[in-house]
């Protein structure tokens, strides 16, 4: 998992040889939490859009704060989760919206009354 400390990336899917951007990340966001929650392989790729640094967090990483810190290590998970729970709201939203055809701003969908 790391966070960005500084600049900005893209979030990149690939699909038939060609990158598609789903999001820009900016300073404090975080990427790569689910594959330390899931430990599955990464579902996208994230390209640096300028010079930019990040704070690597490892799964030992996390492991040593459970073991020296449990609220600090419980604190963090549940921050992780609420992420994923955010990004998973946000794709529901795309989805619908893209599904009834109508049009999605900042992640709310407006239908006609």
């Amino acid at each position: 998992m790391y966070v960005l400390q500084i600049g900005k990336a893209v979030v990149l899917k690939s699909w038939h040889g060609k990158d598609y951007a789903l999001q820009t990340l900016k300073v404090g966001d975080c990427f790569g939490e689910m594959a330390i929650m899931d430990h599955c392989p990464r579902s996208a790729s994230v390209r640096a859009a300028e010079d930019c640094s990040a704070i690597r967090i490892s799964p030992a990483d996390l492991h040593q704060v459970y073991e020296r810190d449990l609220k600090q290590f419980a604190l963090i998970q549940m921050n992780m989760g609420r992420e994923v729970c955010r990004r998973l709201r946000e794709a529901n939203s795309r989805l619908f919206s893209t599904k009834m055809g109508v049009p999605e701003i900042e992640g709310h969908v407006f239908l006609a009354a």
